[in-house]
């Protein structure tokens, strides 16, 4: 009876640890680690994680928000500091430089934020809740966005993610958001 015990004790980890050596490398190829696979678009997330206060967004004068610009470059971002104001209209326009897609992700701000419409490939997404934002090479995006919290703000791009894992490295120049 011990011995067979033992046998299965000895199978059980060596199978599970071969598992995870054929799975896991799968999953980091297809996903971004030693990969050029970028999904270009809007990574959007479910409503329950996002600001519910769209009045503000809805009442704002949009012609006279206060328009900030940031690019990506050689995988760097030219400012990487971000200024804004809370509860005032602010348009972020993100231009990748690159000749290979970037992600703009700010997933704690963009929570933090009443998030109006999304410009991206020349089309309006209004109601969205925004995780990041997928740039093809030498595109832009306009994000049209009230803060509602004070605070600071990272914002990245992640080119090492890994489905059921989430974020694993941020792969590229960090920058800050400063709601005052």
């Amino acid at each position: 009876m011990r011995l067979k015990c033992l046998q299965v004790w000895i199978k059980t980890p060596y199978l599970s640890g071969l598992l995870l050596l054929f799975l896991l490398p799968g999953c980091f190829g297809v996903m971004g680690i030693n990969s050029d696979h970028h999904i270009i678009g809007l990574d959007n997330i479910a409503k329950r994680y996002c600001a519910e206060e769209t009045t503000l967004a809805k009442k704002a004068n949009w012609d006279n928000a206060d328009v900030v610009e940031e690019g990506i470059k050689n995988n760097l971002y030219e400012y990487g500091l971000i200024t804004l104001w809370q509860n005032k209209p602010h348009i972020i326009k993100i231009t990748n430089k690159d000749g290979v897609p970037r992600t703009f992700r700010a997933p704690e701000f963009l929570r933090d934020a009443a998030l109006f419409q999304v410009v991206f490939n020349n089309k309006t997404h209004k109601e969205v809740c925004l995780n990041a934002v997928t740039l093809a090479p030498n595109s832009s995006a306009e994000l049209h966005i009230i803060p509602l919290k004070k605070g600071s703000y990272d914002y990245h791009e992640t080119l090492h993610w890994a489905w059921l894992f989430g974020e694993i490295f941020t792969g590229a120049d960090v920058g800050l958001i400063q709601v005052n």
